[in-house]
């Protein structure tokens, strides 16, 4: 039986000043533009609406899978990883993430209603649904135009944030390979003599 995997939104979090701001109040007061919160990665964010004396109350507004219907229903037994672990970004009023598959979406944050899903490059393997969620998204903007960049694989992807389109013009339409000069091999087999190698998890 396929695992059902779920996004659960608190509305509460991000109702009130997104709407009827400008745009410099709502990018200080609500929105979230970096896995990390910001450039520097404050992890920080001024919202005062959830406090110790209304926290008790908080319910769950919305849920969503953690693949779009959109996408299961060419895939029924589609097997989503349990390592679900995207932190969405919140930019101009739209949620924006990696799913349980590595593709990206946009959503409502009030209602968690799908605005767009990526759709899978049309030479990946079995229809594209396949792969791993990412820690994160990426924004960039330039006057009024924003581009979200995510990585499936060994490419780098740009969408267009209003559509979830390809960059047609940016890359080989849309995206590029990482993994182009590198070889067959990413990371070195062996390490110089007294080198010691750590991971670090977060």
């Amino acid at each position: 039986m396929r695992k059902r995997i779920y996004v659960a939104g608190l509305a509460a979090l991000l109702l009130g000043s997104a709407t009827g701001c400008s745009r410099q109040d709502a990018a200080s007061d609500v929105e979230w533009q970096a896995y990390a919160g910001d450039r520097g990665s404050s992890k920080y964010a001024p919202l005062d609406q959830i406090n110790k004396d209304n926290v008790a109350q908080l319910k769950i507004a919305w849920r969503r899978p953690a693949v779009d219907g959109s996408l299961t229903g060419k895939k029924p037994d589609l097997m989503v990883p349990r390592d679900f672990r995207a932190t969405p970004l919140m930019i101009q009023g739209t949620l924006f993430s990696s799913n349980g598959i590595g593709l990206v979406e946009a959503f409502q944050p009030a209602t968690g209603r799908t605005i767009w899903v990526q759709e899978p490059f049309a030479d990946e393997p079995e229809q594209g649904l396949s792969g791993d969620s990412t820690r994160s998204v990426a924004y960039w903007a330039d006057g009024d135009t924003g581009r979200i960049f995510a990585i499936r694989g060994e490419y780098l992807i740009a969408l267009d944030a209003n559509t979830g389109k390809p960059i047609a013009d940016w890359g080989d339409e849309g995206r590029v390979n990482l993994k182009t000069g590198l070889g067959r091999s990413r990371l070195p087999m062996n390490h110089p003599p007294g080198r010691k190698c750590a991971a670090m998890s977060s």
